[in-house]
C-alpha cells in the first residue's frame, strides 16, 4: 500500500513541476502587468487634454499611497509563511 501512495504522489510532484515550468514560460510577469497600466492611465490622461508634465508629477505622488497598501500585503503574506502548518496545529 505504502508503495503504491508513493508512487502515487511522485507523479503528483512531477505533473505539478510540469505545470509550474509551462505557467512560467507562457503567463507574463506580473511587472508587464502594472507597466501596461501605467501607459494606459497615461495615454487615457494625454486624451483627456491633460499635460503630460501634470501626470507625471501627480503619478509620482500618488505613488506614495500605495505603500500603506503594499505593506499590508506583505505582512500577509510574512506572517502566513511564518505560520506552522496545519498538522502541527492539531497535534
Amino acid at each position: 500500500m505504502k508503495r503504491v501512495r508513493q508512487t502515487q504522489e511522485q507523479g503528483l510532484v512531477r505533473f505539478g513541476l510540469r505545470l509550474a515550468t509551462w505557467s512560467e514560460r507562457w503567463f507574463p510577469d506580473p511587472l508587464i502587468f502594472a507597466l501596461l497600466g501605467i501607459v494606459v492611465v497615461f495615454v487615457v490622461g494625454l486624451f483627456l487634454h491633460q499635460s503630460p508634465g501634470k501626470l507625471a508629477i501627480q503619478g509620482g505622488k500618488n505613488f506614495w499611497t500605495l505603500v500603506p497598501f503594499t505593506m499590508q500585503m506583505v505582512m500577509i503574506i510574512v506572517g502566513d509563511m511564518s505560520l506552522p502548518p496545519r498538522r502541527l496545529c492539531i497535534a
